[in-house]
């Protein structure tokens, strides 16, 4: 099944977009959108294989997560490509399966005033393989954890800025 979400403004919702169903899907497309003041997450995906997050913005958002892609486990491909993510109380992307983020802006990830707990990164690999190229992570606020990208496979031509907040860094 072949799925785009494109040029969407979302703001005060609960759960931005939700891409999930009985059974894997495939060729799904989020671009261009922006989704902003969410009381949970952005972008919530489960049994969707093949997805491609392009171009959107996520902004103020409160979940523990701005994008939760980890219901994949270790099946399915995402690419995340030339998003920004900004001003998230905690962290920005959990994913799972084959994931690639690439030329992605995390600005402002863990400004809730208590910051992510312990060992919690901006970016957190909980399956499968993760590369992550091209990036700036800037003003990432977290507690006691010593990268803000964890379990990533490869990390290439990326600059991370940590921010220590109620402890070290």
């Amino acid at each position: 099944a072949n799925v785009l979400i494109f040029g969407n403004i979302l703001r005060g919702c609960d759960i931005g977009i939700r891409a999930s169903g009985s059974h894997p899907k495939s060729g799904v497309k989020i671009q261009g959108n922006i989704i902003e003041d969410c009381l949970e997450e952005a972008l919530l995906t489960s049994a969707v294989e093949d997805i491609t997050v392009y171009g959107n913005t996520f902004r103020n958002i409160q979940g523990d997560y701005a994008v939760n892609a980890n219901g994949f486990e270790n099946d399915g491909t995402q690419l995340f490509a030339d998003n920004i993510f900004e001003n998230l109380a905690n962290a920005a992307v959990a994913c799972g399966g084959t994931t690639v983020i690439k030329d992605c802006l995390f600005q402002g990830v863990g400004i809730a005033d208590t910051p992510l707990a312990t060992l919690t990164p901006a970016i957190n690999r909980q399956a499968g393989a993760l590369t992550v190229s091209g990036c700036l992570l800037k003003d990432i606020r977290l507690k006691g954890v010593k990268s803000g990208i964890y379990g990533a496979n490869i990390i290439e031509n990326t600059d991370i800025e940590l921010v220590a907040k109620n402890g070290s860094v």
